[in-house]
């Protein structure tokens, strides 16, 4: 998919789903400070060619330093590797790799589910109605941005 095929989508989706949100930001509303804090520690992208498109963050202070970043071309992350487990993991994906991304809704959390593997755990996401509610709103968004014919 180009680039402004993904931006159109994001764009029109979030006009359709307005913020506030509290575990995500997307496009130019990611605080700069965000941004580069992820890409200090997680998200080496290039600024010449990747626009970042969508943040999670997954940190108990806002400060982006664990998460996920997608940009037009990958999606990046920061997360811990499993619940109750306290070892970090960082990954890189192409979004050309990707064929399902979805955030698994958990009670105390969410597992990261990327190709249908259970890549990451992330505390962003919870049963609570306001953060099951922004991860419903964050998979049909994956699903609109991996197949764009739906």
């Amino acid at each position: 998919m180009d680039n402004h095929s993904m931006l159109g989508i994001i764009d029109e989706y979030f006009k359709i789903n307005p913020p506030p949100y509290f575990s995500f930001d997307f496009g130019k509303l990611i605080p700069l400070r965000k941004l580069k804090n992820a890409k200090k520690l997680y998200a080496q992208y290039d600024e010449e060619k990747e626009q970042p498109l969508l943040l999670i963050d997954d940190t108990f202070f806002r400060s982006g330093k664990k998460g996920i970043l997608i940009t037009n071309l990958h999606l990046f992350y920061r997360l811990y590797s499993k619940r109750g487990n306290t070892e970090i993991k960082k990954a890189q994906f192409s979004l050309n790799e990707i064929t399902s991304l979805y955030i698994d809704i958990g009670r105390m959390g969410s597992n990261l589910i990327i190709n249908k593997n259970k890549e990451a755990f992330t505390i962003a996401f919870g049963v609570d109605e306001p953060k099951k509610t922004e991860a419903e709103i964050l998979n049909k968004l994956f699903e609109m941005l991996i197949n764009p014919s739906i």
